[in-house]
């Protein structure tokens, strides 16, 4: 699952900000290096980050020390020569190396580099006819478990790729004019990898919304699923959505007032469980706080249909 370098800025700054301040580092696919580790302890650590990760993208932070919290600044190294010398110890694919960038800290430079880790597990040669497929567990890396295994393999062959095409939050105000809650509206195009019917439960999706700065992650509720082409019609039942082939699915969430519209950037992430799946599907996405330049109210509909624009709980 690709990364554009917005999701990743906003991803690793505020971890570079709470390193430097002393707190921990809580976000398991993100690991602060001070130096590049020799070439084998790299390979069996980054293997290790990429299996437990199943299907996330992980990032190495290059350049800050997580034990004494300082930014010490990237070595000066050539990564596009240093990473081929990595993979040749991987027996088979390695994590991609899909980008590299430098983002400046005070005086210093932090390098971030993202690998993809489609095509886990990853199995790294130790020496002769020694091969190990290693595991990422806290702050240590270990061999995997037979069950840590299994789920690498069956796990992401469920998941499907899924890209938001559009995105948008709107202002919901009641009859005093008051700004009453706020839904955010997402259209995800849905990608199978295989012929396996998914179904996505509605009660298994997630979703919260972090404002770098000023609103810690806030989870939304309730969250609503649908196909797309129900967007338009009249009346929505939000129902657990089927997805046979490649198809749009519509996601609504709504939260109370918690923030304004003043420009700022929001990040939004969502998650999505496929029955029988060991792992959910991760959508992250970056927009900004527009003011709307105009509120109208929703029609109100007919008789006893179901307005998903009045209800909060169902």
């Amino acid at each position: 699952m690709s990364m554009t370098r917005g999701e990743l800025l906003a991803r690793c700054i505020p971890i570079l900000d709470a390193a430097k301040e002393g707190k921990p580092v809580e976000d398991s696919f993100v690991e602060l290096k001070s130096e590049l580790p020799q070439e084998e302890k790299a390979a069996r650590g980054l293997a290790g980050l990429a299996n437990a990760a199943s299907g996330e993208p992980v990032i190495w932070l290059v350049g800050i020390d997580e034990k004494s919290h300082k930014v010490v600044g990237a070595p000066k190294v050539e990564f596009s020569s240093w990473y081929p010398r990595i993979q040749r110890l991987f027996d088979g694919p390695a994590p991609k190396l899909s980008m590299n960038e430098n983002i400046p800290t005070g005086d210093q430079v932090v390098v971030a580099m993202v690998f993809e880790t489609d095509d886990a597990p990853y199995v790294v040669t130790m020496g002769h006819d020694y091969r190990d497929i290693p595991w990422r567990e806290g702050n240590r890396t270990r061999s995997a478990y037979r069950q840590e295994l299994l789920r690498t393999l069956v796990g992401p062959s469920l998941l499907p790729a899924v890209e938001v095409t559009s995105a948008a939050f709107r202002t919901e105000r009641d009859s005093s004019g008051q700004l009453s809650r706020i839904i955010f509206e997402a259209l995800m195009y849905v990608k199978p990898r295989n012929d396996r019917t998914l179904v996505f439960p509605r009660h298994d999706c997630k979703a919260h919304v972090e404002i770098p700065g000023s609103l810690p992650q806030t989870p939304f509720a309730p969250i609503w699923l649908s196909p797309a082409e129900n967007r338009l019609k009249n009346s929505v039942v939000p129902d657990d959505v089927t997805v046979d082939k490649p198809k749009m699915i519509w996601l609504m969430a709504f939260i109370g007032p918690v923030f304004g519209f003043n420009g700022q950037k929001a990040n939004v992430e969502i998650s999505l469980l496929p029955v029988n799946a060991s792992q959910p599907v991760v959508i992250r996405h970056e927009l900004t706080l527009q003011v709307e330049p105009e509120i109208a109210e929703r029609p109100r509909q007919p008789g006893n249909a179901i307005d998903p624009w009045k209800i909060r709980k169902l």
